[in-house]
């Protein structure tokens, strides 16, 4: 039973793992495919696209559908959470378990290093202009 069990988990692992980036891509697209609908009756109806996202409040127009926008604080953000990941594994890791496994902590710390510095080199840029 043991062994069965044992292979389930890293099955589950991977399955979810994909399943939950698929879900996210469709969950994405779905809302893609709704707000150019709105948009489109919209035109047909012979109104404003840019007034009626105005009205709503939420939604941008822009260029870049399913992007994500220029805000360098998210990277603040992340980076201050992976350095606490980083650092919240390696005093159990090494008190606890065994210092010589303790070393895997230094991956989410170093990646949230990088995305520290990333941020201290755009937090001057200026946003581009929409047009």
């Amino acid at each position: 039973m043991e062994g069965i069990l044992a292979m389930m988990i890293p099955i589950a692992a991977i399955v979810l793992g994909i399943g939950l980036g698929f879900y996210g891509a469709y969950l994405r697209h779905r809302a893609y495919v709704e707000r150019k609908n709105l948009i489109e009756k919209a035109i047909e109806k012979g109104l404003d696209p840019k007034d009626l996202v105005k009205e709503l409040g939420e939604m941008k127009i822009d260029h870049n559908w399913g992007h994500r926008t220029y805000e360098p604080a998210r990277y603040l953000k992340t980076a201050l959470i992976l350095m606490g990941v980083g650092i919240g594994l390696a005093l159990p890791l090494y008190f606890a378990v065994n210092p010589d496994v303790a070393w895997w902590s230094a991956l989410p710390f170093f990646i949230g290093l990088a995305h520290l510095i990333y941020y201290f080199l755009i937090r001057n840029r200026k946003k581009p202009r929409p047009e």
